[in-house]
């Protein structure tokens, strides 16, 4: 009896820890569509098929938006309601009816819900390692590869629920205005596990482009003086200048993968063209091993030393 009570507690227990994570994956909102763009932008549909563009196009679920260095897409969800995709990031919607989430893939978003939504909306930012819902708040989520993941606060609060999307396992925390929460999938020896951890956010931290969001618009810079401890002036402070220092550091890192990735790929064309030649060699000594056991005399003592092999008398 105590056996069976053992493992009814241990179901609920797990249950209960899922109730966060399936609420967060309800999300709600509107039309989603993509008001303007900033140097190069694409957008696919579902199928894969590259979409053109338009300011004020709509978004559907599938819809995916990538941008190139020094390049912006902005997106609104009614009024009130944008993000702004990064340079050199990825995103993709996802809505069925009236639920709606934005995955960040790569780089950076940034969210501003200056009208917060109704008690039936929702709208959900996920990475590979997090999920929140967002609701009357300004912030901005970077993912820094696929298993590291941050969500900073400028106003308002969000709760936080680090996701490991191959065991299922959570953490969930709540920031509020002015913190930073990281999540980070790490190897322990139960398997992959999330750390979700909470720090003051630095207004140094802020990125560029988030700092000229906030720079040109005065309202907003009003609501996060009042809304949190975060120092605006220090945040939009030399916003611009920021901006093309990080998208100078941006382009020669991309110049750096790209001459990883040329590298690479000279290195698996080299093996390739190594591991034919050795085929190539194998089937010949092959071909030769007979012919060698079976006669003797010059020809079959080449053979044999072409192919490392020992030589009959």
């Amino acid at each position: 009896m105590k056996k069976i009570l053992s493992i009814v507690m241990t179901l609920i227990l797990l249950w209960g820890l899922a109730m966060p994570a399936a609420a967060a994956e309800t999300a709600v909102g509107s039309t989603l569509r993509l008001e303007k763009t900033e140097g190069t932008v694409t957008v696919k549909n579902a199928s894969g098929k590259s979409l053109t563009l338009k300011n004020g196009m709509r978004l559907y679920s599938g819809s995916k938006i990538k941008t190139d260095k020094e390049s912006y897409a902005y997106i609104s969800l009614d009024s009130g309601k944008a993000v702004k995709l990064g340079a050199s990031s990825e995103g993709e919607v996802r809505k069925s009816g009236k639920k709606l989430e934005l995955k960040v893939l790569s780089g950076e978003l940034f969210f501003d819900i200056s009208v917060p939504l109704e008690q039936d909306e929702s709208l959900n930012i996920r990475t590979s390692t997090m999920v929140t819902g967002v609701r009357g708040t300004v912030g901005y989520v970077v993912v820094r590869d696929r298993y590291h993941s941050e969500v900073c606060l400028l106003e308002g609060r969000l709760t936080v629920t680090g996701t490991d999307e191959v065991s299922g396992g959570i953490r969930t925390t709540e920031i509020t205005a002015g913190q930073k929460a990281t999540t980070v999938m790490q190897q322990t020896t139960q398997g992959e596990q999330v750390k979700l951890t909470v720090e003051t956010l630095k207004e140094a931290e802020v990125p560029g482009f988030v700092a000229v969001a906030v720079a040109q618009d005065t309202t907003l810079q009003k609501r996060i003086e009042t809304k949190s401890t975060l120092n605006v002036q220090a945040i939009i402070k030399d916003a611009q200048e920021r901006l093309e220092t990080e998208q100078k550091e941006a382009a020669k890192e991309a110049e750096e993968v790209q001459r990883q990735v040329e590298e690479q790929s000279k290195e698996t064309r080299q093996e390739t063209a190594g591991t034919a030649l050795a085929e190539a060699a194998e089937t010949a000594c092959t071909a030769a091993r007979p012919a060698t056991a079976a006669r003797d005399g010059p020809a079959a003592a080449e053979a044999a030393a072409m192919c490392r092999l020992p030589k009959f008398s």
